[in-house]
């Protein structure tokens, strides 16, 4: 780490590489990277804009499919010339760490990559292709707990730890499955940086985080439970995304729902969700992480009926949908046609902003309270909770809490013991009774200050004004990243 902090202060700047293959698994990707996201929009000068992030496809197309989710386009593929070297290298996992581990070519090339790296990062599976790369050879290392001991099996030669939350050895910081490394990227910002910047990171993005690398509380758990998909039916799920929209606010309940599809297929059972994902445009970009293909265009997709749930995600790209005229349009049309609506963090607040959750209780980004309520007065603001149920409409505060929130909802239509399996599985710590009442990070909300209140309303009218007129007179506007 002490090499890496002195390319910080050397360059200004570390670059951190993504691998990306078909069937890698989300959260295992977009929980850290949320982390690392927020340390780079901090206003600490030791961590603002030190990070550039890029992702590497195993595939020549530049592009990679997880399982139940949306097709990524990447930077570069991991045989260019333009891959390496890296600062970092991320390797996640996912069920296609199962067929990796026997491609040659790739394990070879892995190989090289984490030799030129100067640290090495990895989540669940993706020490699987580590090991196979040779890379983690008389190395401590942990991996997913599900798994953990066929992988202890197949590569003896690494000192895996299974009571690990994380382990680190050298310059190879590994995770337990899924979840777990969110916790990875919190330490390993603690270690780059500072306490303050990680613990920062982690209010952004309302992350509850482990201190204890050395406890996996997901480390012995054996229990499989007989699951069944109590509706009979695969439910239609459409995620609506827009331009610099929220990684983890999206992904993480994604990984949630298809984790359910995973477990109930596997014993027989109906899929929980088919995913349908729209935007404006095709090809949209997430903020501070990569740009995905979606499945359709805004304009089709308000043609789309009985849809079971809508999924609309936050992120700063909120503001712009707010005076987005197309999308309110598109916005109130399925909302029409869903039985239920599901935002996350800022999400809210494009509802609350087109009148569809008038006289209605929510809740949002808790960092972003008062100015999301400027943006939708009308809306019963409920500063508290972790999130909120009125009718069919169900709003979580800020990015992991939509985490929370998708975990609830799978209880609420599948029954407590389909939710606590999934969130065993994802080996993330959720309490299977909360009503989502209480929100730990209620505290974050600014303090309101008169000079606080002025400066969010001249911010609210400065924005308002921009997107308004280069609405009206026909411009894009795709601003977003560069006035917030």
């Amino acid at each position: 780490m002490d090499e890496l902090r002195a390319l910080v202060q050397r360059r200004g700047c570390i670059d951190v590489a993504v691998v990306l293959f078909d069937d890698y698994e989300m959260l295992d990707v977009y929980g850290p990277l949320e982390l690392l996201a927020c340390s780079k929009v901090l206003p600490h000068r030791e961590s603002r804009g030190r990070m550039r992030i890029r992702f590497l496809s195993v595939a020549e197309t530049k592009m990679a499919k997880p399982a139940d989710g949306v097709t990524t386009m990447t930077d570069a593929c991991v045989y260019d010339d333009a891959a390496a070297p890296a600062d970092v290298l991320f390797v996640p996992g996912g069920l296609g760490t199962r067929a990796l581990q026997h491609d040659a070519k790739f394990v070879a090339r892995l190989a090289e990559l984490a030799a030129r790296a100067t640290v090495v990062l990895s989540v669940c599976t993706g020490s699987l292709l580590l090991a196979a790369s040779g890379a983690l050879s008389g190395k401590k290392a942990t991996t997913n707990k599900v798994a953990f001991d066929e992988i202890a099996s197949q590569h003896p030669s690494v000192q895996w730890q299974k009571a690990a939350r994380w382990s680190v050895d050298g310059k190879f910081y590994t995770s337990s499955g899924v979840a777990a490394g969110i916790d990875l990227a919190r330490f390993f910002l603690k270690e780059l940086f500072s306490t303050k910047v990680a613990q920062m990171a982690c209010n952004v993005a309302e992350y509850q985080h482990s201190e204890d690398a050395d406890h996996d509380p997901f480390a012995h758990r054996t229990s499989k439970p007989v699951l069944k998909n109590s509706l009979g039916r695969t439910l239609r799920l459409v995620l609506v995304a827009y331009d610099q929209f929220e990684m983890l606010d999206t992904f993480g309940p994604l990984e949630m729902f298809a984790v359910a599809n995973r477990l109930l297929v596997r014993q027989g059972e109906k899929p929980a969700f088919e995913l349908t994902s729209v935007a404006e445009d095709q090809l949209t970009k997430s903020f501070e992480g990569p740009v995905f293909c979606m499945d359709q265009v805004l304009q089709n997709a308000t043609r789309l009926e009985e849809i079971d749930l809508l999924l609309l995600p936050g992120g700063i790209g909120t503001i712009r949908e707010i005076y987005n005229p197309l999308f309110q349009h598109s916005i109130r049309a399925l909302v029409e046609s869903s039985q239920r609506v599901m935002t996350v963090c800022t999400g809210s607040a494009i509802l609350g902003s087109a009148g569809l959750l008038e006289n209605r209780r929510g809740t949002t980004n808790k960092l972003a309270f008062d100015l999301m309520q400027l943006f939708a007065p009308r809306v019963k603001w409920f500063p508290t909770a972790r999130w909120v149920v009125d009718g069919k409409f169900y709003t979580s505060s800020g990015v992991s809490a939509g985490t929370d929130l998708s975990l609830a909802l799978l209880r609420e239509l599948f029954g407590a013991q389909l939710a606590t399996a999934v969130a065993d599985h994802a080996e993330y710590c959720w309490e299977a009774t909360d009503e989502g009442t209480v929100d730990p990070f209620t505290h974050t909300i600014p303090k309101q200050t008169l000079g606080h209140r002025i400066f969010t309303r001249v911010q609210k009218a400065v924005v308002g004004m921009i997107f308004w007129l280069g609405f009206k007179c026909g411009f894009k506007m795709q601003i977003t990243r560069s006035l917030i």
